[in-house]
């Protein structure tokens, strides 16, 4: 396999499992051309007035959980910060500063990027970013997700005139504080009564609303085709508006028991309201992103039944806004009525009623968590109930929405919930969860029809202007390469070697199942040409992979609406290589073989991404976690916690597989490397600790 393919494949083996820091499809990656360029100090500091004590006090008294005072900011190139000239680029860079803040977010509106222009937020813990073209929403705007730290640098680039660049304003910073008071009244779910819940935990999503904290939860459709549906509270989220500012971050838990250390880096941003209710407290999101597979996303199942089921019910929750937690109760909850102070009624009868707790408890923050029955089945959602205290009182009169009340009652706006999650009108009592990573594969790798030394060559067009893989004089626009495959196969993706692409135009992915052509595609993706950077290789991922046995093809079409030009690169003309890879051609496909003028055998460099299905009896039962990487980017040291881990072994390779020695400190709670003497990069930390396999990784600069 090819070294630089071997090293991707790894990176996507770790994705699969959810062991890199990959984020939400508005926001790539790369690194901010000021750093290490310009020296901090010489960046125009925009400090924002100090937050009074009392604001926070009042923030924390309100019955939402409120994590973050919000600032109303004007931030844009043309009224702050200064422009700098570094290669080839404009590069406009401001710094912000809200002291004492445990870390900031922002939103952005007005918010259009330009083909090869960047946009980063980052300091001294983490890099946002690169947000790019493919950012751009059809509102201008979106939320970021937290960075870290009271202060920041705001970089943006842009290979254009300053007066030809795109746009964005930053217009609110939210201004995070500590909220964890009462830590101490809630069991992490990574401890062990979350140990029967590990997949309805990677459901759960903490919801935050500008400066406001509640809980969701990823819930399944009686299709089961993953639409990206989260249940909350109505009190939540009630209208667009909120739903386009809201971010959702996924598997925000500790990392141990005992453990304060969580990470937030699966994160979403933007929603758009399904349905809702005030009278039932309930909202039906659909998320503009689909959770990608790094994510490791569970869609949580549900039920109708009121009369059975219900002697345990167990609730997943984001208290305070802080790292999910677990809580359950052994009684049946009552059928009961929810009423507030002050507030409009609620619908009669429509609410579950627990009235104590065996362990833990729910606070702020909590609202809008599933509520689960026996058997892992989704039966309400939170809307509110008492108070707890510091001494972590249990015995509360915690209210939930019936769902089976909620699913077919008419909304405000929009259909009924039925019409969403049962869109086949399926006679159901209840719906199972599903879990699109619940494959059984072993023998992952990928497989060009390129040998691993051969060369790759642009081909001109031989009867004419354009390319042989790409835009033609005669308008050829379909191109494919057949995959010899004698196996069961699950199909994750597939590598393209770009050699052109332009700006506007856009290139159709599609697979089939089989080599000749006469069967409908099994899957179709529309991909951008801004999105695709020449002489690089560009993954296509077939979410959440296909089904696959014996042949298969790829392929991908070019549109000529544009002039954009657009080509693949290709292995050297050979008389003697395999017949992989075809055209359409006069109205059908055509073997590239009796195409050519010398009838030369060519392959397009194509690699598909795949694994072997297994059975479920050969399953590896070696746990495999996430490691949290400390700071990340690096540049003389990282930090990595291990509470609760004897004996670990460690492990540091670089890009290419190989063992790095670097001198490092364990204590019981840390292991500290010092990276400072090595070059710049990616670095991948293995530790393994009897059956547990714990994969990291972090960017040295």
């Amino acid at each position: 396999m090819h070294l630089f393919l071997k090293y991707l494949f790894i990176l996507f083996a770790l994705l699969w499992y959810g062991m890199f820091n990959v984020y939400a499809q508005h926001e790539g990656s790369g690194i901010p051309f000021s750093r290490n360029t310009i020296a901090e100090d010489a960046f125009p500091l925009i400090e924002l007035m100090p937050i009074d004590s009392s604001e926070i006090v009042a923030a924390k008294s309100q019955k939402i959980a409120v994590n973050a005072i919000v600032r109303e900011i004007d931030i844009r190139t043309a009224s702050e910060g200064a422009w700098y000239k570094i290669k080839d680029r404009n590069v406009w860079v401001a710094r912000l500063k809200s002291a004492y803040a445990q870390s900031l977010s922002f939103m952005i509106e007005n918010f259009f990027l330009k083909n090869g222009e960047k946009l980063f937020i980052y300091n001294a813990y983490e890099v946002l970013g690169a947000y790019t073209k493919a950012s751009n929403r059809a509102n201008r705007k979106f939320a970021t997700r937290q960075i870290k730290g009271d202060n920041v640098i705001i970089e943006f680039s842009t290979p254009y005139p300053v007066a030809e660049s795109g746009t964005f304003t930053f217009t609110s910073v939210f201004h995070s504080f500590s909220v964890d008071e009462y830590t101490s009244c809630n069991i992490n779910a990574s401890c062990i009564e979350g140990d029967n819940w590990k997949k309805e935990r990677r459901a759960i999503c903490k919801i935050n609303v500008g400066a406001r904290n509640c809980t969701g939860v990823l819930i399944n459709n009686t299709l089961k085709d993953e639409t990206p549906y989260v249940l909350t509270a109505n009190h939540c989220i009630w209208d667009n508006t909120e739903a386009e500012n809201s971010v959702f971050t996924f598997n925000y838990e500790t990392s141990a028991c005992n453990s304060q250390i969580a990470y937030a880096g699966h994160v979403l941003s933007g929603a758009t309201v399904m349905c809702g209710r005030y009278e039932n407290d309930y909202t039906l999101l659909k998320l503009m992103d689909h959770p990608p597979v790094s994510f490791m996303p569970y869609y949580a199942g549900w039920s109708l039944r009121s009369d059975e089921n219900l002697d345990t019910v167990t609730v997943l929750h984001h208290a305070g806004g802080t790292p999910l937690k677990i809580s359950q109760s052994v009684s049946r909850p009552l059928d009961s009525t929810f009423k507030e102070d002050d507030e409009p009624a609620y619908a009669n009868g429509a609410f579950w009623l627990v009235q104590k707790y065996n362990f833990g408890i729910t606070e702020t923050g909590s609202s809008g968590a599933p509520l689960f029955d026996k058997e892992h089945l989704i039966v309400g959602t939170l809307s509110g109930g008492d108070a707890s205290n510091l001494q972590c009182k249990n015995d509360l009169n915690d209210y939930y929405q019936m769902f089976n009340k909620s699913y077919t009652v008419q909304p405000l706006t929009g259909l009924p919930m039925i019409n969403y999650l049962n869109p086949n009108n399926a006679p159901v009592a209840s719906l199972a969860g599903f879990d699109p990573l619940e494959k059984n594969v072993y023998g992952c790798d990928t497989f060009s029809n390129i040998a691993d030394t051969a060369g790759r060559v642009l081909h001109l067009y031989p009867y004419g202007n354009g390319y042989l893989a790409g835009h033609n004089e005669d308008s050829i626009s379909q191109f494919g390469e057949v995959f010899e495959n004698a196996d069961s196969i699950v199909l994750y993706g597939a590598w393209f070697h770009v050699a052109k692409c332009g700006t506007n135009g856009n290139i159709v992915v599609r697979a089939f199942n089989g080599s000749d052509f006469s069967s409908s595609a099994v899957f179709e993706k529309v991909i951008s040409q801004s999105q695709m950077v020449k002489d690089k290789y560009h993954y296509i991922e077939f979410y959440p992979g296909i089904n696959l046995t014996g042949n298969y093809t790829i392929t991908f079409q070019v549109e000529y609406q544009h002039s954009d030009t657009f080509a693949v690169y290709m292995s050297a003309l050979n008389n003697e290589a395999k017949v992989s890879s075809a055209i359409i051609n006069n109205n059908g496909w055509q073997n590239m073989t009796d195409f050519l003028p010398g009838h030369e055998s060519v392959s397009f460099d194509i690699s598909a991404m795949y694994c072997k299905e297994k059975n479920k009896t050969a399953i590896n039962k070696a746990e495999i976690s996430q490691l949290k990487v400390f700071p990340n980017p690096a540049k003389d040291w990282v930090v990595v916690n291990i509470e609760g881990l004897t004996n670990p072994e460690v492990q540091l390779f670089n890009i290419y597989g190989q063992v790095v020695n670097i001198s490092l400190s364990i204590n019981n709670s840390f292991i500290k490397f010092n990276v400072s003497n090595l070059k710049s990069g990616i670095y991948l930390i293995k530790i393994s600790c009897k059956n547990r396999l714990i994969i990291g990784k972090f960017l040295k600069v």
